[in-house]
């Protein structure tokens, strides 16, 4: 009988191992998905900053002539 505990007691040992080595995991998980997040955020920040700059871009032909203009008047 005390070999039947002992590895009933180590079966028990090992999934509970394995559940703390589970709950790191799911933890590790949850920071990926936080950082993740953060990423996006940042992405979504540099998405506007970049169609304001196209704006802006879009702008500079139009000045350019009225440049050349001024400088013909």
């Amino acid at each position: 009988m005390t070999t039947s505990i002992d590895s009933e007691i180590k079966e028990l040992i090992g999934k509970l191992d394995q559940k703390q080595k589970l709950d790191k995991l799911d933890d590790r998980f949850k920071n990926l998905e936080i950082g993740q997040a953060k990423i996006e955020g940042k992405f979504d920040a540099l998405d506007g900053r970049m169609k304001q700059v196209e704006s802006s871009m879009q702008k500079i032909p139009d000045l350019a002539e009225k440049v050349g203009e001024l400088k013909n008047w």
